[in-house]
């Protein structure tokens, strides 16, 4: 609600303030967490990774409880290192690849 957001998150710009402010990322992580999260629900099929795809609303709504519950394990404001690491590696993977 602090960022303005009551109708649920469409587009990766919606997601900025969230991943600057509540997450304390950079906002280089926007995007590539906006295609994670469209993925983790289903919402978009993980192959789709073209620019278009990544910067392309999302046709479902992300709400509050969605986005908590992906953040489950994965994003830890008090420890950017390992929220990095989420971030950065496959969802099937325990390390990073390139």
């Amino acid at each position: 609600v602090k960022q303005g957001i009551t109708d649920g998150i469409r587009t990766y710009q919606q997601l900025e303030p969230i991943v600057t402010e509540v997450f304390k990322l950079s906002k280089y992580f926007v995007v590539p967490i906006f295609h994670k999260i469209k993925v983790f629900y289903d919402i978009i099929d993980s192959s789709a990774k073209s620019k278009a795809a990544l910067l392309n609303p999302s046709p479902v709504a992300i709400d509050e409880q969605m986005l908590i519950s992906w953040c489950q394990g994965k994003i830890q404001p008090d420890d950017l290192v390992l929220s990095f690491f989420y971030v950065v590696k496959n969802e099937h993977n325990d390390w990073i690849e390139r």
